[in-house]
C-alpha cells in the first residue's frame, strides 16, 4: 500500500486581517506607548496646575506714609511693589472711600508705584484717622492698616 501523505501548510500568524503574529505585536506595544505618554502628559499638566494655579496673583508689597489736611488725606507709596486700579479698596476710619474720591497728585496715574500719591477727599465726619488699604487677588486678601500721623 502506497500511502499518500498530506502535507498541509500554514502561515503562521496571520489571520482574517493579513497581519503577522509580529505586526500585532508593534502595533499592541505602539498603543501601550502612545497609552503611556498620554497618562505622563495628563500627570505633568496636572501638577503645573497644582503647584501654580490659574488666576492666582501676586499680592504686592509696599511702604507709604499717610498725611492728613483736613478731610484730605495724602498716601505717599514709599516703594515696594506697583498696585494695579481696581485691586484695592480704601477704608477710612472704617468707611469705604469710593473709587471716584481717589486721586493723584501731579496728574500721575494707576499703577500706583512708588514716588506717587493718591489723594483722597474723606467723606466722612469727624477727622481721619486710620487707613486701611485691603488688597484683593481672587481668594487672596492682604489688610495694610496705617494710622496717620496727623491724627492725635
Amino acid at each position: 500500500m502506497n500511502a499518500h501523505s498530506c502535507k498541509i501548510y500554514r502561515y503562521a500568524g496571520q489571520g482574517g486581517n493579513g497581519m503577522g503574529r509580529n505586526e500585532e505585536d508593534a502595533v499592541s506595544k505602539l498603543f501601550i506607548l502612545i497609552i503611556i505618554a498620554l497618562i505622563v502628559i495628563c500627570g505633568i499638566i496636572s501638577a503645573y496646575v497644582f503647584v501654580f494655579p490659574p488666576g492666582q496673583q501676586k499680592v504686592p508689597r509696599f511702604t507709604a506714609t499717610i498725611e492728613s489736611s483736613g478731610k484730605t488725606v495724602y498716601i505717599y507709596h514709599d516703594g515696594g511693589d506697583p498696585v494695579v486700579k481696581g485691586s484695592i479698596l480704601i477704608r477710612i476710619n472704617n468707611e469705604t472711600i469710593p473709587p471716584q474720591a481717589i486721586s493723584f497728585l501731579h496728574a500721575q496715574d494707576w499703577p500706583w508705584s512708588a514716588g506717587k500719591t493718591l489723594k483722597i477727599e474723606y467723606p466722612g465726619s469727624g477727622q481721619p484717622e486710620t487707613v486701611q488699604i485691603t488688597h484683593t487677588s481672587g481668594s487672596v486678601q492682604m489688610v495694610y492698616s496705617l494710622r496717620n500721623s496727623n491724627s492725635s
